[in-house]
């Protein structure tokens, strides 16, 4: 899941009744030995049992790729427990069902950490407020010039909502800033002009 971040910015009648004087006429005695000849006995129904095909073939819904691996463990135990086509689907179906329940939740999850986060920026009393913008744009600029490609990672991951991220990014950007303005043309011969060698003085050494 990819969102913008602080920091890249950017759903009757009664039947049946004989008269009085009318004899019913007696049930017909079975024969012995048992049922009338071709009947089943009562309550027996007479199937052929179900059995695994010699290959499945499970349906996955849009969205869905079928994991090869563990398709592959779920035949041989489908097969050993001699599941038709159908039944085997159906326990198919379920488990698809518990993983997009699952998805669902943990998508919830992120969304709430992502506005929690995005809250806690907007109301921190040293950079948020009416001067959020103008901390952003200092971040903004930590990341155009040494980690545009960062930008992405920010996103995707959601860490560009983070409080300790856009803080971070903040401070970098008006450390750079204000050392610009402050050494401009004033810099003594043989001093460091470049910010990023200032901010991390032991790197490429």
């Amino acid at each position: 899941m990819t969102t913008e971040s602080l920091l890249t910015g950017q759903a009757s009648t009664e039947a049946g009744t004989q008269p009085a004087t009318e004899q019913t006429a007696a049930p017909a005695a079975a024969p012995a030995g048992g049922n009338p000849q071709g009947q089943q006995p009562a309550g027996e129904v007479k199937t052929e049992a179900a059995a695994a095909p010699e290959k499945y073939d499970f349906a996955m819904p849009e969205g869905f790729e079928l994991n090869q691996e563990v398709a592959g463990e779920f035949e041989a135990y489908a097969r050993e427990l001699n599941l038709p086509q159908d039944r085997a689907q159906a326990v198919v179906d379920m488990g698809v069902k518990l993983m997009q329940s699952a998805q669902a939740k943990q998508a919830e999850m992120y969304q709430q950490t992502q506005e929690q986060w995005r809250n806690e920026v907007v109301n921190d009393k040293e950079i948020g407020g009416q001067a959020l913008a103008e901390n952003l744009s200092y971040a903004a600029k930590v990341l155009d010039t040494f980690a545009p490609d960062l930008r992405g990672v920010l996103d995707e991951t959601g860490l560009g909502n983070h409080p300790a991220f856009v803080k971070a990014f903040v401070k970098i950007g008006k450390a750079i800033s204000e050392d610009r303005l402050v050494g401009g043309a004033q810099q003594t011969p043989g001093a460091i002009s470049d910010p990023a060698a200032k901010l991390f003085p032991t790197m490429n050494r």
